[in-house]
């Protein structure tokens, strides 16, 4: 028998021969005199028995009852619970709320939580009663804080109150202060002394407490503290860390800039540089601020360079008008001419893309561009890192979609480097070659020989918490000799490469890292923050400069060909990298090397690239050794598209030998090369039907004034080969890997019964199975689809539409001279009655897919009408198709008002005639 239950028939004994009326006053006596002797357990369970006897009591009685014998903890919990429920059934709704706050309040006064409950008592009680959740919960959290009763709450109350002690404390700084003394001390079980801890400081955290306690506080009461609490606690206190100011530079452990450039406190908006007024607001904020926020200022416009597009022209233009802005971008072209004439490929790489925007924009200069063999000659003899053997292995991604970015923070502080992969660990490397598997939480994890820290950077100010390890949880603590410091290493330091004759500098600056080699060439140029995104799972992050002398050769045979290499092996390799094949050394066994010259020789080919891309824009003549791959034709600059003219030559050049192999006539199939190396981040853009439908959008625009005065990029690009020579010799087909994803073929060439085809993958990044076939037939005849094993053929196919290379060149030079060609109405109205096609069609043919708040008033009835219709089985890209032949073999006839509507029409009927139109989306 248990002790309860021999309590119980004891009292039972003693409450006999008790008239039944007087059973519940009895064991209310016996209740008072068992307390009184200290008999605890005896006296609660008296109580209990008490209301329990009393099955209809009297309430008035009973609330007196229950005012007396609550604040001095005489009422079990399961008690008190059973008298609400009663007050609820028995009293009016506003009477039963208010005893049980009598109730509270009494037991309040006397020092005494009644029950952990109490919250979700009161607000059953108070909805009844017509008062709102959160002022009942409110009220009450707001009375025991002024009564100094939370110190002494258990774990489920200071869980049930997080919210309501939010908006208290946020909404009485006077209350706030009484939570922040408010330390947990009442939690009995041991194993939620610390989840009670937690929970109050949580509460802290997110009534923003910490800009109200001192700094000693976080010394002390917040030791050993929930890391994300802590920190949002941290980052909330004044001056309790010090400020890194804006110039900051040069140290591998910070960000940089080390202040972002704000206008008016705020980044400025994404689109900034295409809006007047924007750039208005970031000049003034140049000229009001410090050299500091215009060294901040800088990053910016590097970035926005480096990715400019087909607006460039009107953005330099707005910079033009805005000295502030202008002279900023000024000193850094000045940076970038002497980077283009360094004879360094990776300055010449970051250098010559930038230069070659700014000339399409029409601010370009005469530059002196050093020649990218030479370049590539010492840049690789001079020495790279990929020589260096890395303390980390790659990761290859055994993903569906290996071409993802992943972050990782790489901090060192004197012989000690640690490299954290968020969510996934750190790994702390020591001068002697040891490695440990260290957790941490997150942040910016690092070691000092002794002991782990992780920083965090926000709004200016480092911020450094010690790791503490309790009960196997990773906790921080604030030290105040450490709160504020940085990890150390050198910015600058030196490495021999293997085979070198001497030193090479190792230097940080400016989100920089560079490699100099003895003869003054830069041979690395490493974008390089503490926190680095990388792409691909083979990735390895770039370390500081203070760890290079610490990395041992990677592949001494394969450096010592790189020391020996001559003008015509890098010539060979540059040849190879413009032409997308995989440049190799022999000699050279470690295959990140390989990678690592790969990479080098696919930069100078980018170089390469560029310059023509910059001469084109600047009427400069191509020098004679540009090889033919890579070098435009007059009149039809390639812009950014330059990298497609080589591919394409050169998948074009691949399909012409494998249609001349093989037995003249023959109907056989045979693969004839495998895996034909096409880059996944450079597919080409494939649609023999739109050179056309491209170069109208240009010739025809209905805001002339927001566009370059010239063809797309990418129809001049085709321009110069042969996929854009409009002789008929090409077809488009779509294919489908019947198993497996199409990157199994990408780049496979197969002979063709009337040529050669190559697949080539048109998602080259993810596992969709759908790849573009690309056939070539000698004599421009083009029977069905062949069949191909492994793929399957959607469509019919569509031969290579309006193109060459001398029309699309006389269509740029008028578009240049003369602008944008006027539109006819009647042009819609003659296609629909030739066609039979609706009106609305024929006007979106006509006049292009555009929102018809552009299309003037005297145009927009010919769009009138349904588009698309529902249940369409018809591409829209025929009707785009049907588009590109209204382009006249005679481009100066557009500026007559002529378009070959022939052509048009009779394509129409072909593909179109007879289907239900065309689909939606598709």
């Amino acid at each position: 028998m248990s002790k309860k239950r021999e309590i119980r028939d004891a009292l039972r004994r003693e409450a006999r021969g008790v008239p039944a009326s007087e059973v519940a006053p009895y064991y209310e006596r016996l209740c008072r005199s068992l307390a009184a002797e200290g008999r605890r357990d005896e006296a609660l369970l008296a109580f209990t028995m008490a209301r329990e006897a009393e099955p209809d009591p009297d309430m008035d009685r009973l609330h007196g009852v229950f005012l007396e014998f609550t604040p001095v903890g005489l009422v079990a919990p399961g008690t008190l619970r059973d008298h609400v429920r009663l007050m609820a059934g028995r009293l009016r709704p506003e009477e039963a709320h208010g005893r049980y706050q009598e109730i509270l309040d009494a037991s309040f006064a006397a020092g005494r939580i009644p029950d952990e409950q109490l919250l979700a008592y009161a607000v059953r009680l108070g909805k009844a009663a017509g008062a709102a959740k959160h002022d009942v919960q409110d009220a009450l959290v707001a009375k025991l804080l002024r009564a100094g009763l939370m110190p002494d709450a258990s774990h489920g109350l200071w869980h049930t109150a997080h919210d309501p002690l939010v908006r208290a404390t946020c909404a009485d700084p006077e209350l706030l202060d009484l939570l922040i003394g408010a330390e947990p001390t009442g939690e009995r079980r041991p194993a939620l002394v610390g989840e009670t801890r937690r929970s109050w400081l949580s509460v802290l955290a997110s009534a923003r407490a910490g800009v109200r306690v001192p700094a000693t506080w976080f010394f002390t009461v917040a030791r050993a503290c929930d890391p994300g609490i802590l920190q949002t606690l941290a980052g909330q206190a004044v001056g309790l860390f010090a400020e890194v100011g804006h110039g900051v530079g040069d140290d591998p452990a910070l960000p940089y800039p080390a202040r972002p450039f704000l206008v008016g406190g705020r980044p400025p908006v994404s689109d900034w540089y295409r809006r007047d007024d924007a750039v208005r607001a970031v000049a003034a904020e140049l000229e009001a601020a410090g050299p500091g926020v215009r060294e901040a200022f800088k990053p910016v416009v590097e970035e926005l360079a480096g990715g400019m597009r087909a607006d460039a022209g009107a953005t330099f233009r707005r910079f033009y008008g805005e000295p502030a802005v202008w002279d900023v971008l000024r000193e850094l072209v000045g940076e970038w001419r002497a980077e283009a004439a360094s004879g360094s490929v990776p300055e010449m790489a970051h250098a010559l893309h930038r230069l070659a925007a700014l000339a399409e924009g029409g601010f370009g200069e005469g530059v002196e561009i050093a020649d990218p063999v030479e370049a590539l000659l010492r840049t690789l003899r001079g020495g790279i890192r990929a020589e260096l053997a890395h303390p980390m292995e790659p990761t290859r991604s055994q993903s569906k979609y290996p071409y993802l970015w992943h972050r990782r923070t790489v901090l060192q502080h004197g012989d000690w480097l640690t490299v954290d992969v968020p969510g996934a660990g750190a790994t702390v490397y020591g001068p002697d070659g040891s490695r440990e598997e260290k957790s941490f939480p997150s942040g910016m994890p690092w070691y000092d020989g002794g002991s782990s820290y992780v920083s965090r950077y926000e709004r200016g100010r480092w911020q450094t918490y010690r790791v503490v390890g309790r009960g196997g949880e990773v906790l921080l603590s604030l030290d105040p000799e450490t709160c504020s410091l940085v990890p150390r290493s050198p910015s600058c330091s030196e490495v021999v490469f293997p085979g070198a004759g001497a030193p090479s500098r190792v230097e940080y600056a400016r989100g920089v890292l560079r490699v100099t080699a003895p003869d003054g060439t830069v041979t690395e140029r490493l974008a390089f923050e503490p926190t680095q995104s990388l792409f691909g799972g083979g990735a390895l992050p770039v370390l500081p400069p203070a760890w290079w002398p610490l990395m041992g050769p990677a592949d001494p045979g394969g450096s010592a060909v790189l020391r020996s290499l001559d003008r015509a092996g890098a010539a060979r390799l540059l040849d190879a990298a413009l032409v997308n094949d995989a440049p190799a050394l022999a000699g050279v066994s470690d295959p990140l090397l390989r990678d690592g010259i790969a990479h080098v020789a696919d930069q100078a080919a980018w170089c390469v690239r560029n310059a023509v891309r910059l001469r084109d824009a600047l009427g400069v003549a191509q020098p004679d050794e540009i090889p033919r791959l890579v070098r435009t034709r007059p009149g039809l600059p390639a812009g950014p598209q330059v990298r497609d003219v080589a591919a394409i030559r050169r998948l074009a050049g691949v399909l012409e030998e494998a249609a001349a192999s093989g037995e003249p006539g023959t109907r056989r199939l045979d693969r004839v090369e495998a895996l034909f190396p096409v880059p996944p981040n450079d597919v080409v853009w494939v649609a023999f039907w739109a050179l056309g439908y491209r170069a109208l959008q240009a010739l025809h625009a209905w805001e002339p004034d927001g566009r370059p005065g010239r063809l797309p990029s990418n129809v001049l690009a085709w321009a110069n080969t042969p996929w854009g020579d409009g002789s008929g010799r090409w077809r488009l087909l779509s294919l489908t890997k019947v198993a497996g994803d199409a990157r199994g073929s990408n780049g496979e060439v197969w002979r063709t019964p009337d040529g050669a085809l190559v697949a080539l993958n048109r998602y080259p990044r993810g596992d969709d199975r759908r790849l573009y076939g690309v056939e070539f037939s000698p004599d421009a005849a083009f029977g069905p689809p062949p069949d191909i094993p492994g793929l399957r053929n959607e469509t019919e196919g569509f031969v290579q539409g309006w193109g060459g290379a001398d029309r699309i060149a006389e269509a740029n030079r008028l578009l240049a001279e003369r602008g944008p060609a006027p539109m006819e109405p009647s042009w819609a109205r003659e296609l629909a009655e030739r066609t039979g096609m609706p009106r609305a069609w024929a006007a979106r043919v006509c006049y292009d897919f555009v929102d018809l708040a552009k299309v003037p008033e005297r145009f927009r009835y010919l769009f009138a009408g349904e588009w698309p219709g529902r249940g369409n089985r018809v591409p829209q890209w025929k009707l785009l198709a049907v588009r590109d032949r209204l382009v006249p073999d005679d481009p100066s006839e557009i500026w007559e008002g002529r378009l070959d509507l022939d052509r048009a029409a009779a394509l129409y009927l072909e593909l179109i005639a007879g289907t239900d139109g065309p689909s939606a989306g598709s």
